[in-house]
């Protein structure tokens, strides 16, 4: 079971490009998150598809797509449009502000050692099926921080901690 897992910056890519059918558009995918489905842990991830008139203005679209994905292999599972089924109750007609200044750091030296913290739940996970959810926090702490404040509530709607 272990050697199917792959790590979860490999899974982000993977999810980048199936959240939207594999279609060629303009679009952000968030980082892998957890929440749980059906009685199982998950990885899930949402995805906002955008013009270049929003890229000009700031403003984006809520997400439109979400998946859930196996927690080890991260092989999407399902994938959902915002429109029938629903992951937060944030409006569909809202635009959020992507313009911000983040914090310093935010370098691939510190996704890859958020990555490395998830990377350590999804194992855990495996060997013995339940969550640690204070290595999680951390994780999905990190990953909020690098966020535009505005778009937090997504991560907060799909995958917070305290929905474990």
């Amino acid at each position: 079971m272990m050697s199917d897992f792959k790590p979860s910056g490999e899974v982000r890519a993977l999810h980048s490009s199936e959240i939207v059918g594999g279609v060629k558009v303009p679009h952000t995918t968030s980082q892998p998150l957890i929440r749980m489905h059906e009685g199982r842990a998950v990885i899930a991830s949402f995805a906002f598809l955008y013009s270049a008139d929003d890229m000009r203005s700031g403003l984006m679209p809520r997400p439109q797509v979400w998946l859930i994905a196996d927690m080890v292999t991260g092989a999407v599972l399902e994938r959902y449009e915002c429109r029938t089924n629903d992951f937060s109750s944030e409006s569909a007609d809202s635009r959020y502000s992507i313009r911000w200044e983040p914090p310093s750091g935010l370098d691939a030296e510190y996704f890859e050692a958020a990555y490395a913290q998830l990377d350590a739940v999804r194992m855990e996970y495996a060997a013995s099926g339940t969550v640690n959810i204070e290595a999680y926090r951390r994780y999905f702490n990190a990953i909020v921080d690098a966020v535009p404040p505005t778009y937090r509530v997504f991560y907060r709607d799909l995958g917070s901690p305290d929905m474990l």
